[in-house]
Parts: structure tokens; sequence; C-alpha cells
């Protein structure tokens, strides 16, 4: 075969999922840029190269036609000189000017630690440099922080997704409307991400566009609040949870916000189904108030988790305390590497581990009296927490 030199720098990864948009901008891009940036070299442009046997599954590319090319067209632009499969270099051998191979271990779905936090955002400040490199890749100025908005009408958008019918998230906006202080402070759209759905607000250039100037961003948990990294420092992020998973709500990816120290996280805290519209205005003030009145920044370790990820968290280093593992876990290490570690699949999150034996679920490897007594700590710390406890806590333990 030829040899054929490849000049420049160039990243090269293998792709998980990136059909959807929050697995390839976050067990991808953002674990090479990661990578990228441990070298010093997160300002050079790179060529994307995804080590992936050509990319595709045919049963997703018939399903989502175009998907995985508009995540590559994300990553070509992104580095700035293009994005190439391994397939279509198969005919020669390839000598690399500069190459920085694989995203080791801070991948969001994969590689969670101990403190439930998305890898390298806190240690590295990577979350602030990916945000910043990923509006400028698409000619777009960084967001101003939220404060410079002060005194004028707030944006706030809610993010259409399937955790919630559409007639839950109109009565919310109707509540919001009708709230004379609240709709003066905010306008708040629904909106939604989706091309298959009739309420579009465009591509990935048009979604930075609406993000940066975002001053509260709410969503149920999954792909549609994967852009919060994105949000202008100072900014609000509202996890409406989902009903789904083992726990009363379930909040999924909080290592997302928790690894993001320029925005706060507020969580929907209260039990049942749905959306309730008073209970969502509750938030919305919280929302106000830290606007208004500002937040520490860095936000404190801790501070934009739920009571879900603050039990695991607590588990985790009380399980490995004085072990030959404490220092696997203080190192961030995944706890998926760590010997008798919990482990996360492929659809489950930290409520299969918190709220084990509350909807009758299994988790393997979990010590049960631990996390029970997890449990009850927490609720005896705040026991009205969530607001619909009666004083028995958010897990609502005897």
């Amino acid at each position: 075969k030829a040899i054929v030199n490849q000049s420049g720098f160039t990243a090269a990864w293998s792709p998980l999922w990136h059909f959807n948009v929050g697995h390839g901008l976050f067990d991808g891009l953002y674990p090479i840029f990661v990578s990228v940036l441990m070298w010093g070299l997160q300002s050079e442009p790179f060529r994307a190269l995804l080590l992936c046997n050509s990319c595709r599954e045919g049963a997703v590319e018939k399903q989502l036609p175009g998907s995985y090319k508009q995540r590559e067209d994300i990553f070509g632009m992104f580095g700035g000189k293009g994005c190439v499969l391994d397939g279509t270099l198969a005919q020669a051998y390839h000598r690399f000017e500069k190459v920085v191979v694989g995203i080791g271990l801070t991948s969001q779905k994969k590689d969670h630690n101990g403190n439930v936090t998305l890898g390298a955002c806190r240690d590295l400040n990577a979350c602030r440099h990916f945000r910043e490199r990923m509006y400028k890749a698409y000619g777009l100025e960084p967001p101003t922080p939220a404060e410079t908005r002060k005194g004028r009408r707030r944006m706030g958008i809610l993010i259409e997704n399937k955790r919630f019918g559409l007639d839950d998230m109109q009565r919310a906006l109707r509540a919001l409307a009708g709230d004379e202080e609240l709709s003066a402070f905010i306008d708040v759209k629904l909106t939604s991400w989706s091309p298959r759905k009739k309420k579009q607000t465009g591509e990935f250039f048009e979604h930075l566009k609406i993000m940066r100037e975002t001053d509260v961003h709410i969503s149920g948990p999954g792909t549609g609040m994967m852009y919060q990294t994105f949000l202008p420092d100072g900014a609000v992020h509202i996890n409406l949870g989902s009903t789904e998973g083992a726990c009363t709500r379930n909040f999924m990816e909080e290592y997302m916000a928790e690894g993001a120290p320029y925005l706060r996280a507020l969580y929907y805290l209260k039990a049942g189904g749905g959306i309730n519209p008073a209970y969502f205005l509750t938030l919305l003030r919280q929302a106000k108030k830290l606007l208004d009145v500002g937040f520490p920044r860095p936000v404190p370790v801790s501070v934009n988790l739920s009571p879900v990820g603050l039990v695991f968290k607590a588990y985790v280093w009380t399980l490995h305390r004085g072990t030959k593992e404490e220092e696997a876990v203080r190192g961030m290490c995944p706890t998926r590497l760590i010997p008798n570690g919990p482990v996360n699949g492929n659809s489950a999150f930290f409520d299969q581990h918190v709220c084990y034996g509350i909807k009758n679920q299994q988790a393997k490897g979990l010590n049960v009296c631990l996390i029970q007594v997890l449990r009850k700590s927490f609720d005896h710390r705040f026991p009205d927490y969530g607001e619909a406890t009666r004083g028995r806590g958010w897990f609502s333990t005897d």
C-alpha cells in the first residue's frame, strides 16, 4: 500500500452512539477535547478522525436518516479541519504529523465518578473551555454572564421531550402567564431540538444562538437537557426529573450540572407525575432569586446535586472509606473500574442504587444496609425537603 502523509493535527477517537446529539457531544467530542486539553492543544485546529469502521449502524441510519452525518459535521466544525471516517482511509497507510488518540475516562455515560461530576469539567475547567471553543467554531462570541442582562426581561426555555406530554408543559406555561410578577421577569418559550417535531427551532448553529441568550434552562432529563454546558455563566438549569426509574423522581445526568461550576441547578422535588403548575412557579421563583442576587462561582462541590446524587455520592465515599480503593475514589476514577463499586448500565442511573427496594428493582453488588441508612440519614437531616413529604424527608423513610 502507498503511504500518505497527513499534515497538521489530528484528533482520533471511537464515538459512542453518535447518532444521538447528547452521546455525540459528551461521549465522544467532549472526551477527545479533554485529551487534547491535557496536551495543551485546546486552541489548535484539528482534523476529527473517527475510528469506528465507517461509523454506521444500518438500522439506526434507516430510522434516523442523516443523524450520524449531522454529528460528524459538528465534530468537523469544532475541530476546524473537517471530519474523516476511518473507512475512507483503508486503501493506504497513513503517517500523521501530530495526533492525539483516545478519549480516556471522561465520557458522560460510562465514566461516572464518585463525586457525580463530568470528568475533568471542574479540575481542568474543561467544560468552560469546551463551551468557548464550540461557540467560536460556529462564529459566535461566547455568551456574556447572565448578570449582564440584569434589569431586562430574562429569557427561559422549556425543552419539549418524551418525559412529559405537551399538555403538561402548556399548563405550566399558562400558569406562568397568569403570574404577573414572574411573567414580567421572564419569558419562557417552549422549545424543541428535534427535527421531527413541529416546533423545531433550527439546526445546531441556531441551537447555540438560543443557548447563549438563555438565563433559565428547563428540561426533563436525557438528551433534551444535554446542551446545558453551553449556558452562560450565572445561568440556572432546572431539571424536571422523570417518574421513570427507581425513585419517586429521577434526574439521570446530574453530573452535567455538578461538573459545570458556572451554573446553578435546581430540581423538581415534588412527588407525583407530570408537571405541577404551582410547583413549576415555585422553581421559577427560586431561579429568579438566584438571578437577582447571584450565587458564588465556582459553585461549591455538591450544591448542584439532587437528593439522589447526594446519597449516591455519600454511598461511594462511605463504601470505600478506609479501603485500598479509597485512593481511586479520591482520584475521580469511574466507579465501574473500582472493585465492588456501583456500576450503572446503559439504561440505569444512580436511582437504581439509591432507591433500591422502593420499586422492587435489583442492583448487583449493592450494600443494601448502607444505602438504606444513608437514605434515612438524609431524611433525618432534611425532613421537609421537596415540600410534599409531611416531615418524613424526600425518600419518605420512617
